[in-house]
């Protein structure tokens, strides 16, 4: 299997990922949750508020099934151990028919982003972290970045500029994503980020 890359701007809270089961709906609802799980705590809620409730779109299911049982193994260490995968969001990703997912894990907020390939990878943030101008996730490949930026309540939607140009990059509830050319600018509330750069030339 191809392995994974994806990095949060200026956090090192990395993690390569590898799919490890095509996606089923034969099992049961309840093995969306891990044991380990840890709910959104207030501040999470209150500044990602589509992550406050649980995920009830039946049709959802086996994908958000399939994204925690490839994270499984996951060390205890790491956050995305106690992400809590009833209440993850899709996120549709501009450019493409895949979606990313937005998921809590207690005091911080994971992206999950797909590789075109198999599998996915992901990343943590707390809110400090978006509000320090950390809050992308990226997925690159060799022609191409899938970019998320996290969108707590009360930021304006995120920009996206490459060759002088503006590259759509979809909103939806508490994120945007999108497929971007490598040189592209990501704008946030928060920060600037410049796709294909070095991941910690946040300004």
């Amino acid at each position: 299997m191809k392995i994974k890359i994806t990095f949060v701007v200026g956090v090192v809270l990395a993690l390569t990922a590898f799919a490890t089961g095509a996606i089923g709906s034969s099992s049961p609802p309840n093995t969306l949750q891990s044991a380990d799980a840890l709910s959104p705590t207030d501040q999470i809620r209150s500044a990602f508020p589509t992550l406050a409730s649980t995920n009830s779109n039946a049709s959802d299911a086996p994908e958000i099934r399939h994204l925690r049982e490839s994270f499984a193994s996951t060390a205890e260490s790491n956050p995305i151990s106690s992400a809590s995968f009833a209440n993850a969001q899709p996120v549709p990703i501009s450019g493409s028919d895949a979606r990313a997912w937005l998921v809590p894990a207690a005091n911080r907020v994971c992206a999950f982003i797909p590789d075109p390939v198999d599998g996915y990878g992901a990343g943590c943030v707390t809110l400090e972290d978006i509000r320090a101008g950390h809050g992308f996730s990226l997925l690159s490949n060799e022609d191409r970045v899938l970019a998320l930026a996290y969108v707590p309540v009360g930021d304006l939607a995120p920009t996206v500029e490459a060759n002088g140009k503006q590259v759509d990059f979809k909103l939806t509830g508490n994120a945007a994503a999108g497929v971007l050319p490598p040189g592209s600018t990501i704008s946030s509330d928060n920060g600037e980020l410049r796709v294909g750069s070095d991941p910690d030339a946040v300004k």
